[in-house]
């Protein structure tokens, strides 16, 4: 089954593998990857053992196995194990608003953004500069007659 879990803890094994600490609601497990992108307080998709899986065409079961020679009870999913269209492959999957423990969501959610973008009054903007060239041009006069 493909789960929504809060990486808790991480520890780097090598160059590539982390061990994470994984809570999918009933229960933490340890899963290694070498998703580069996983970070603690990620809410990520986790295969647990027994999920089969579609990579790269062929149906894996996934298994409690040894990965640089710590146990891992699950794998860190990517979009493309996750059923979805779009998603970098081999990257952890990062769900912010996602409860932990339920099941992955069947197409990928697209968090709203909120926009930084500044919006600006054009009118106002050229009243401003009008009237800051007029006062220059007043100052100048000024100064030419003292």
């Amino acid at each position: 089954m493909l789960v929504v879990g809060l990486v808790e803890e991480i520890q780097e094994i090598s160059d590539k593998l982390k061990l994470c600490k994984i809570n999918v609601g009933q229960e933490t497990v340890d899963i290694v990857t070498n998703a580069p992108n996983i970070k603690q307080g990620f809410k990520t998709v986790v295969a647990l053992v027994g999920t089969e899986l579609e990579i790269n065409g062929e149906t894996v079961v996934v298994e409690k196995r040894k990965v640089g020679g710590k146990e891992s009870n699950g794998m860190v999913c990517d979009s493309k194990m996750c059923g979805w269209s779009s998603g970098g492959v081999g990257l952890a999957v990062n769900l912010p608003n996602a409860e932990i423990g339920s099941v992955c969501p069947p197409e990928k959610p697209y968090e709203k953004q909120e926009s930084t973008v500044e919006l600006r009054d054009f009118k106002q903007e050229k009243l401003l500069k009008k009237q800051l060239a007029k006062e220059k041009r007043e100052q100048k006069k000024l100064q030419k007659n003292a």
